[in-house]
């Protein structure tokens, strides 16, 4: 199974998480896990490599933008991203535009990551990133810092396996 977001779809939590699991392709327009506006905002975890509680699921999914603008997707604290088949494209603002804390995103078979940070002048904290699907890895933000947590604090640093080039800040233009 998929999920298909059209471009005007709206996911909305009042400062609660959201959590998007399928074993196919997960397409997105807008989430937001603060709609409240207020300091707590929830967590956003998008899996397209969901197999299930039981076996017989096989998961070949990425995560997409359907937005053709460079607007928000992805609004909240925490966001966790994992596919198989790659998370944005650094092509035609097809990233996956981000106002979060901190990001962790993993990527397993093909295709790329790439993430931006969306608000002006917003940071953002890479918790980790793997893609080990031969791709490319991008992370920019509108004018804020990025800030990579340590291995030993509890992240993970990025890796990126297979000949792909790592792009940190700077403009996602293939």
């Amino acid at each position: 199974g998929a999920i298909s977001m059209s471009a005007t779809a709206q996911l909305l939590s009042q400062d609660g998480n959201i959590s998007l699991r399928a074993p196919g392709n997960i397409s997105i327009s807008y989430i937001d896990a603060d709609n409240g506006g207020t300091a707590t905002a929830g967590d956003v975890l998008i899996n397209a490599a969901y197999t299930g509680p039981a076996t017989g699921l096989v998961a070949t999914g990425s995560i997409s933008d359907v937005l053709a603008a460079e607007t928000t997707n992805i609004k909240g604290n925490t966001l966790t991203l994992t596919a198989v088949t790659g998370i944005g494209d650094g092509g035609g603002g097809a990233d996956i535009d981000t106002n979060v804390v901190s990001v962790t995103a993993t990527n397993t078979t093909s295709g790329d990551v790439y993430v931006s940070e969306a608000a002006a002048g917003g940071a953002i904290a890479i918790t980790g990133i793997s893609n080990t699907g031969g791709g490319h890895v991008g992370v920019t933000t509108g004018n804020g810092a990025i800030t990579l947590t340590a291995v030993g604090s509890g992240g993970s640093g990025i890796t990126n396996v297979g000949g792909g080039n790592v792009l940190v800040g700077g403009d996602l233009a293939d």
